[in-house]
């Protein structure tokens, strides 16, 4: 339990105020009115108590998302087909559908120095129909400096979406890591692949994909 004190002066009338935060892990019953904590975990922050509810006095926290999109470079034998949607100069990777060979690309980047907690990916793609469905899978490494980068730090991750109208942008459902965790300037390698011959893959048409969101909590700084 933190103890603080506090003065205020107001038209040269000095008045010395005392208070006390407590730190706790999770808030408890709101009870008293003008009782203030320090909530640790989760949602940290400054709360107040109205003497029914918890409100925010100070939150130490934000929910941020970057982006990263396909470069347009030519990819490897591995990796998926790259070409522009006609007409609108948007780049993707294209992944072949039923009969088609397995591709994958792979988006590469640095955590954010304002990472706190958190750690989630979104795909931002397209179909040419709303028909069947599409089995999205991905391998994620997250390592730091002077680690070896042969090793996945997790595999198996996967999502189904039905496809969309043809051509019209879909942000994927959430894929959640389990094991890979993520610290500020981690190495991150997000690979997404999609394996036409899977029995839970039922779209025959192809699918493009623009990019990928990470969607993290951030300290306020």
């Amino acid at each position: 339990m933190a103890k603080k004190n506090l003065s205020i002066s107001d038209h040269g009338l000095n008045e010395a105020l005392n208070f006390v935060i407590e730190r706790v892990s999770s808030l408890p019953a709101a009870s008293t009115a003008g009782r203030m904590v320090y909530l640790t975990t989760g949602n940290i922050g400054i709360y107040i108590d109205s003497g029914t509810s918890w409100g925010f006095i100070k939150r130490h926290y934000i929910s941020k998302t970057m982006g990263a999109g396909v470069t347009g470079i030519n990819p490897t034998a591995t990796a998926a087909t790259s070409a522009s949607l006609t007409g609108t100069g948007v780049t993707f990777w294209t992944f072949l559908g039923t009969g088609g060979t397995t591709y994958n690309a792979a988006f590469v980047f640095e955590v954010p120095s304002d990472y706190l907690s958190g750690g989630a990916f979104y795909l931002g793609f397209t179909t040419e129909t709303t028909t069947n469905n599409i089995k999205w899978q991905a391998i994620v490494t997250s390592l730091v400096d002077g680690a070896p980068m042969q090793t996945p730090t997790e595999t198996g991750l996967a999502i189904i979406e039905v496809g969309t109208t043809a051509y019209n942008l879909k942000t994927s459902a959430v894929i959640t890591p389990v094991t890979a965790t993520f610290a500020p300037n981690k190495q991150v390698s997000f690979r997404v692949y999609r394996d036409p011959g899977h029995a839970d893959d039922t779209a025959t048409a192809d699918a493009y994909l623009a990019g990928i969101f990470f969607e993290y909590t951030a300290r306020i700084q």
